[in-house]
């Protein structure tokens, strides 16, 4: 069977990019019936259990997954922000990548997660890791690829796509909706792994976002499927069976969908690292340029601070404001 989850990270910010992200799974078939209304996906977390785990404070140091909410430790901790987050996506890339070793810098990383974009400002890369131990994350890669072998299950591709403030306005300005295109994205990630793997039934995975219910008719045109059958549309849960290229294809979206579905939840860090990261770059270079400047997270009324703090020194810098902010 094939697994796909997608989640996105910096959706509502007023800067740095709007990440999505995605992982792409296979495992050994089991009795599970798509149809069923009350299916419950496969839980990777159960037969992963000698790697993963969802908690940070685990005593057996495995890799915690779950939604990068949770996982991402407050400012001021006495741990870097990205301890949890940072380990697990590092040594996940790393096994979906066929890497020996993890990644060296933030450019590499978003190399093995798919995204050849180049950073936006004239900044050095990031050396990872920033904040967990490099042998650690090479372990915890070792350790998941081990309890994959074992389980009969395969992490095929853990990916990211990053669209920068100006791609972001570009697509705004069309008058097309920022969720239109966190669905194009997500909808590129399930056709690239329906495919990837020809055949093989699937459960495709998305957290929901918004009040949205009904996804069917934009299923249908996306995917070019046949013969859809609603099987839930609810406040929580939106499911759907579709015929895909002669296999059953259920598609799902949830609210909170990273507690139930693994692939959700490391989709989720993959995302929010990725955003950390970049916003990591992006300070670097503006407080290169303008000495003193605090760093920003991006959020609305911190990034209002941060720009204004900038507002004298635009001309100098040769840089439009515009081009840093998101307009939607």
């Amino acid at each position: 069977m094939l697994l796909l989850g997608v989640d996105e990270a910096g959706y509502g910010p007023l800067l740095g990019p709007l990440c999505v992200g995605a992982s792409v799974w296979t495992l050994t078939p089991q009795a599970l019936d798509l149809a069923a209304v009350d299916a419950a996906p496969p839980n990777l977390w159960s037969l992963l259990r000698t790697a993963v785990c969802k908690s940070g404070k685990d005593a057996r140091g495995r890799l915690p997954i779950a939604d990068s909410k949770k996982l991402k430790l407050a400012k001021g901790s006495a741990q870097h922000p990205l301890t949890h987050l940072e380990r697990t996506v590092l040594a996940c890339a790393a096994a979906a990548y066929g890497a020996t070793s993890i990644a060296a810098d933030d450019d590499a990383l978003r190399a093995m997660l798919g995204d050849a974009a180049s950073f936006p400002h004239d900044e050095p890369s990031v050396a990872l890791p920033v904040a967990t131990d490099r042998a650690l994350a090479t372990i915890g890669a070792g350790q998941f690829a081990r309890a994959c072998t074992k389980a009969n299950v395969t992490l095929h591709a853990l990916r990211c796509v990053r669209h920068e403030p100006a791609a972001l306005n570009a697509h705004l300005a069309t008058g097309a909706l920022k969720p239109n295109l966190t669905f194009r994205t997500a909808m590129e990630f399930a056709r690239d792994a329906l495919a990837a793997h020809p055949l093989m039934p699937a459960w495709l995975a998305f957290d929901r976002q918004g009040g949205r219910m009904r996804y069917l008719d934009d299923l249908m045109r996306s995917l070019d499927a046949r013969s859809p059958r609603v099987l839930r549309e609810d406040e929580e849960h939106s499911h759907y069976l579709l015929t895909i290229d002669d296999r059953p294809v259920r598609v799902s979206f949830d609210v909170g969908a990273e507690s139930a579905h693994l692939p959700i939840a490391l989709a989720s860090m993959a995302a929010k690292t990725v955003r950390e990261l970049c916003m990591e770059r992006l300070n670097r270079f503006f407080t290169r340029q303008v000495p003193g400047l605090a760093p920003t997270a991006g959020y609305v009324q911190d990034g209002r601070r941060w720009l204004a703090d900038l507002a004298p020194h635009w001309e100098s810098l040769g840089i439009r404001e515009a081009d840093l902010i998101r307009q939607g």
